[in-house]
């Protein structure tokens, strides 16, 4: 026995966990070829898991002594999600020198979740485990959601003797986390390369890879909670011993996609025969619609709701290195090293200094600058 009188050895007998999962991944397609370059293909993905678990502090066990009671409690949850997608995919090299691929579809993503969880107390004996049995229902718990996302998209890849790059991107996406006025968002993006050690003029024993690259294009986030965009009654309360409903969010059917947008110069290079390898990126992003919730006057009885404040930039510049030590067929030794610089800075904000905390947000400032008073 411990000093708290509690046994580490009968512990694990009287007082079992006990947890079972089961999980599938599982994909299925199709695909067919025309004239050559033509590839259509449609996928479906699933991912199915669930969850139980049993935790039983026996009658008789000596923690069960120790606390004053015994208790059973079970818990469990299914999550399942699936996506279904479907391609078309233009491949084709031409005179040897222009290399395309063309890719456009659409994706359709659902997933649904449940789980429970209930716990007695009073079980009559350790070899009883359901808790219908218990003298004394503790708690009884269960969640359900689901969410879905529909996209639309379509790429481009293009490459002159494997020397100059473009990429093309564009999407369109539709969440339910979002409200019924804006749900739907579109996104691009355009990518240039150029691999100048491909061209006849460069001649180096030194550099062995030199590659200059830009790129612009946005971005969406999502917010983690599901139904922040809807106004919902929570029922979880009595009134005269009957079921009531109370308001528990203001809804907000304006809730918007959060959109980045991104320049990138950068820089891949490689020398002394591979043995030193790195790359350098300068970057500003600018983030629109951030979601994050909005202060309101108590007198409506809340305090916030999840909105789209104002805009956020970032500046700064990433350089990474790489570099071979010592290698031989035995042994090889790296060294790796990388360096970040950013600058975050409010551009707007839909008020100025609302937070009522310590830090707060402020146009021209970092995120959660602090306001000391001396």
């Amino acid at each position: 026995y411990t000093h708290t009188a509690y046994s580490p050895i009968e512990g694990p007998d009287n007082n079992p966990s006990l947890l079972n999962r089961l999980s599938s991944f599982s994909t299925l397609f199709g695909e067919a070829t025309f004239f050559k370059n033509l590839t259509i293909k449609t996928q479906l993905g699933i991912n199915y898991n669930t969850l139980q678990q049993e935790n039983y502090l026996m009658p008789g066990s000596n923690l069960a002594g120790i606390l004053g009671y015994n208790q059973k409690a079970d818990a469990g949850n299914r999550d399942f999600s699936y996506v279904f997608t479907n391609t078309a995919n233009w491949k084709q090299v031409i005179g040897d020198v222009h290399s395309v691929n063309v890719l456009v579809g659409q994706e359709f993503t659902k997933n649904a979740f449940y789980s429970y969880s209930l716990t007695g107390r009073g079980m009559p004996t350790g070899s009883v485990t359901t808790i219908d049995n218990a003298g004394s229902p503790q708690a009884v718990n269960s969640t359900k959601s689901d969410w879905s996302l529909l996209s639309y998209f379509g790429n481009l890849i293009y490459d002159f003797d494997k020397k100059y790059f473009v990429t093309l991107t564009g999407r369109r996406d539709g969440s339910s986390r979002f409200g019924a006025n804006k749900r739907y968002a579109n996104f691009w993006a355009v990518g240039l390369t150029w691999d100048v050690t491909k061209e006849s003029f460069f001649k180096s024993n030194l550099i062995n890879e030199l590659k200059l690259r830009t790129s612009i294009g946005t971005a969406g986030t999502v917010p983690t909670a599901l139904y922040d965009n809807l106004g919902t009654y929570a029922l979880t309360t009595k009134y005269n011993d009957a079921p009531a409903a109370v308001p528990n969010r203001l809804p907000n059917p304006d809730l918007t996609w959060e959109t980045s947008k991104s320049i990138d110069v950068g820089v891949d290079f490689s020398i002394l025969k591979n043995r030193l390898s790195g790359t350098f990126d300068i970057y500003r992003r600018k983030t629109d619609d951030l979601i994050y919730p909005k202060n309101v006057s108590l007198g409506t009885g809340f305090s916030n709701y999840t909105s789209n404040i104002g805009s956020l930039e970032n500046k700064g510049f990433e350089i990474s290195l790489n570099g071979t030590v010592y290698k031989d067929k035995n042994l090889n030794v790296n060294l790796f090293a990388s360096y970040t610089y950013n600058t975050p800075k409010f551009k707007k904000l839909y008020v100025n200094n609302e937070d009522q905390t310590l830090s707060k947000f402020v146009e021209g400032e970092a995120p959660f600058t602090y306001y000391l008073t001396r």
